[in-house]
């Protein structure tokens, strides 16, 4: 769907040679994001760092809905990329704190079946809701709605007290408590 909306004859009307220029700032941003992921969480914390990346996601699409503008997208497409490294950076670290190294690999399966399918579906989605309004930008203005709703979620319930998972036993056959 982004292709569309930006490579002509798309309303933003880019040629293959600016639409990979923009592309290059997905990597670029989603680069920037990683290196400074770690840094972030040490310097905000962990669960503020996740809620605050949840909403700069929004920035792409916010930027794809509202403008037509090559550096304002682009600068939107940078911002979104890094806030998604860093979301991704610190929900997998979670996951797999929280996760006994014998569940892992299912857990983390898991995780992906729903990432990737959420993916699929949104874009399945906002095409549909492209093709039904004439306007490819409904799209990203709902997916920039549901993450700010998702965001406001997250913010307005409370952080639960740290968990410390403790290994009990031998390494191989041990078994995890929470101390």
């Amino acid at each position: 769907m982004l292709a569309l909306h930006l490579v002509a004859p798309g309303p933003v009307g880019l040629d293959t040679w600016g639409f990979g220029l923009l592309m290059a700032s997905l990597g670029l941003g989603g680069l920037i994001g990683a290196l400074l992921a770690g840094r972030l969480a040490a310097r905000v914390g962990e669960l503020r760092l996740l809620t605050l990346s949840c909403a700069l996601m929004a920035a792409d699409s916010v930027a794809l809905a509202l403008t037509t503008q090559i550096w304002v997208i682009a600068v939107g497409l940078v911002v979104g990329s890094a806030a998604a490294a860093v979301f991704g950076v610190m929900a997998i670290t979670a996951l797999q704190r929280a996760t006994p190294d014998s569940h892992l690999s299912r857990v983390s399966a898991g995780n992906q079946l729903i990432m990737m399918s959420g993916t699929a579906l949104g874009g399945i989605a906002a095409g549909a809701l492209g093709e039904v309004t004439g306007d490819l930008r409904v799209g990203f203005a709902v997916a920039a709605v549901l993450l700010l709703a998702l965001t406001s979620m997250r913010a307005a319930i409370p952080a639960a007290p740290p968990v410390s998972l403790t290994r009990t036993g031998s390494v191989d056959g041990g078994r995890w408590s929470r101390g």
